[in-house]
């Protein structure tokens, strides 16, 4: 990750999220998300088009994504400027952006462009440009690097409101992930504002969470190779490697009481890890099995949800209480 500028360590972090994902940064006013929008577009490449919702914001982003080292040559466009000649990353309103298209310019189209970054992302839910942009993207069949920025995700009020207001927003922009600094983390970097506060996150942590797994790639055929191929890959939440993790902990244990052992979790039905482990405990009458069966039974309801149901999970291992100290604090 090639970067000339300090960045906060909350920044790197998402930073090396959008590198993979598309991705909301979700973190309050002056906290640097054009930076990381910036380090994305350095490090994904050229050409890039970075949306804004009006005109004064144009020539603002535009001069702070200048003053990246090594930036690519910013150009500007809006109603009042004309159309630049040259151009690398492109800041541009949408509705100027959306008029140049339609008359056929040939460097807008969407297949041009590895990064499109918008700002105050959060317009798209309302009849707003922004909206015909994330419809016109999704249409067109091509897939950039999608990045967007806020410091307000929803206009949303009530738990099922916001959580159908998100869903549509990442359904929308195919976004995969979104990625917020903690307080503590923002304090900790020296940022002196208002923290989450200020960028008024009235969402429960459930209702934040996008689809992991966009509907259209789901197979239900494949939900376990799926889902094991992501644990190698590095590419689970850290929910779904967490549990993995404390399973095969778990599993080591048995072996070395019971050689035999083999772990279920290579078979396709994920009924069967459960049932494999209640048939082991009533065979050696051997709690760590009754344990297995209750972590197998967590795990295939994750795995079953496409990696979204941890809230559930979580409350099948404590209602069968499991010892969830095990974990490394990511519940």
């Amino acid at each position: 990750m090639a970067s000339t500028i300090q960045l906060r360590e909350y920044q790197r972090r998402i930073l090396g999220v959008a590198l993979e994902h598309n991705v909301i940064c979700l973190l309050p006013t002056g906290s640097g998300k054009t930076f990381i929008a910036a380090e994305a577009i350095v490090n994904i490449g050229t050409p890039a088009v970075f949306f804004v919702p009006t005109i004064p914001l144009v020539e603002q982003q535009a001069t702070a994504l200048r003053s990246r080292p090594n930036m690519p040559t910013v150009g500007e466009f809006h109603g009042d400027r004309a159309f630049p000649t040259r151009f690398d990353v492109l800041v541009t309103t949408p509705k100027a952006f959306e008029t140049a298209q339609g008359r056929g310019v040939p460097s807008l189209a969407w297949n041009e462009f590895k990064v499109v970054v918008l700002d105050e992302v959060h317009h798209t839910l309302k009849d707003h440009p922004y909206r015909n942009l994330a419809l016109r993207l999704k249409m067109s069949g091509h897939c950039p690097r999608v990045i967007g920025l806020t410091a307000s995700l929803t206009y949303a009020v009530g738990a099922q409101k916001i959580k159908k207001s998100v869903d549509r927003l990442c359904k929308d922009l195919r976004i995969h992930r979104i990625e917020f600094a903690r307080e503590d983390e923002l304090l900790a970097d020296g940022y002196l504002g208002a923290g989450r506060r200020d960028a008024e996150v009235r969402l429960s942590e459930q209702a934040m969470k996008p689809e992991i797994i966009p509907p259209e790639d789901r197979r239900s055929h494949l939900v376990h190779s799926t889902f094991f191929q992501r644990i190698d890959a590095g590419e689970a939440t850290s929910f779904a490697t967490e549990l993995v993790s404390i399973i095969k902990l778990l599993e080591e244990d048995v072996k070395r009481f019971y050689e035999n052992f083999v772990s279920p979790l290579g078979e396709p039905s994920l009924k069967f890890w459960g049932g494999y482990a209640k048939k082991n405990l009533v065979e050696h009458e051997d709690e760590r099995f009754a344990s297995l069966e209750n972590w197998y039974e967590a795990l295939r309801i994750l795995v079953a949800s496409w990696e979204e149901a941890d809230d559930a999970a979580i409350a099948f291992l404590r209602m069968t209480q499991c010892d969830t100290s095990k974990s490394l604090n990511c519940w």
